[in-house]
């Protein structure tokens, strides 16, 4: 069973290309195996009729898995509905800044560098054509750091203020007589 999707991000289609097996005719062959797998399968749509679809440069061919899922796919046309394949679209970007995050937090723990992490990251993950896009992936990273640094600021200031209230604070002007 055969699906076009197309996938509006380069980093994204590696990242498929790393998750399933690529099949000689250039389909990938999704499994249930994984999250992504499953979100493609689930958001599947038939038809009686072929739904044209203009292929773009992002667009894949699926081969999908026979599961509980699809038992009535077969003898209909599959295809995604444009919200469908926005909707895959973001939760692929999650499931890939996930995987990306988790990859680089275990790499910290683990005393690499930001560097280095990153290349690795990009390696295991078949995406080395993204080794001219390394500045932007630090980029990303610096700027989930500096959320994260200046959420703590926030709290730390939201904090002195509250005790310097409590401290500075002279109740009987708020006592009512």
């Amino acid at each position: 069973m055969k699906i076009a999707f197309t996938v509006k991000k380069q980093h994204i289609r590696l990242f498929l290309h790393y998750l399933f097996e690529e099949l000689p005719d250039g389909s990938l062959r999704v499994t249930r195996e994984t999250e992504a797998g499953k979100l493609l399968t689930c958001f599947v749509r038939y038809a009686d009729r072929p739904i044209r679809e203009e292929p773009t440069e992002g667009t894949i061919m699926l081969r999908l898995p026979r599961c509980k899922g699809l038992d009535t796919a077969p003898g209909h046309f599959l295809h995604y509905t444009a919200e469908d394949i926005h909707r895959l679209n973001d939760l692929l970007e999650v499931i890939y800044n996930l995987d990306m995050d988790r990859y680089y937090l275990k790499g910290l723990r683990k005393g690499y560098q930001q560097k280095d992490i990153i290349e690795s990251y990009i390696v295991s993950r078949k995406l080395t054509s993204l080794f001219s896009d390394n500045e932007t992936i630090k980029k990303r990273q610096y700027r989930e750091e500096l959320r994260a640094f200046e959420e703590q600021v926030n709290q730390l200031f939201q904090k002195a203020w509250s005790r310097n209230q409590r401290i500075e604070c002279e109740p009987e002007k708020y006592l009512q007589k």
